[in-house]
């Protein structure tokens, strides 16, 4: 069942459109602050067997990024939470592409990941316009020379039919979206949602 779509604050995103805020208090995330950290919250019996198994595993696949190669997209699963954890894991750990087309009246969540970087990745605001999804976020210096990598199940609610856009855009500690070039982040991406379950 869909639940409706749940927002922390609306913001004015233009003199014409009204956005819905994604509340960070609402993301699952790993190694994200001012979210549900994936290792502490999904469920009662969080630190289970089978969560541990798949936020390690979802950790492995982000350890690095071959030489060479390209930020593979950011992506969207059918489901919050728990559900969401299985089939971000089915896509990041290679069981898998991710799908192009989800079933409309079904709670969705997107997929936003780093790989290894020299900096954290704090999430700075997600929202919902629509059939349009903006995930803003922000690299904060390390103060040592470790690597970390991130992951979010950010919960985007439900949509009737049609294409939906998901931008990622870094942003700089005022907000100012800045050309990222080519981090290590999962890039912007859109899906289609059509018939239902």
């Amino acid at each position: 069942m869909c639940r409706p779509f749940i927002a922390a604050v609306a913001v004015l995103v233009s003199s014409t459109a009204l956005a819905e805020e994604i509340a960070l208090k609402s993301i699952y995330a790993r190694n994200i602050p001012g979210t549900i950290a994936l290792d502490e919250g999904i469920r009662e019996d969080s630190r289970s067997t089978e969560q541990g198994i798949l936020v390690g595993e979802i950790n492995q696949s982000l350890r690095y990024l071959p030489d060479g190669k390209k930020p593979r997209s950011a992506f969207a699963v059918v489901g919050t939470g728990d559900k969401a954890l299985k089939e971000a894991h089915a896509v990041l750990f290679g069981k898998g592409p991710p799908k192009q087309t989800l079933p409309a009246d079904s709670n969705l969540s997107v997929v936003f990941f780093s790989y290894e970087v020299g900096s954290y990745v704090h999430l700075v605001k997600a929202f919902r316009n629509k059939n349009d999804i903006s995930v803003q976020y922000l690299f904060v210096p390390h103060e040592t020379k470790e690597m970390t990598h991130h992951f979010a199940l950010i919960p985007i609610g439900c949509f009737k039919t049609g294409k939906v856009t998901v931008s990622i855009q870094q942003v700089d500690d005022k907000g100012k979206v800045v050309d990222a070039g080519m981090p290590p982040i999962s890039k912007s991406f859109s899906f289609e949602v059509r018939g239902g379950k």
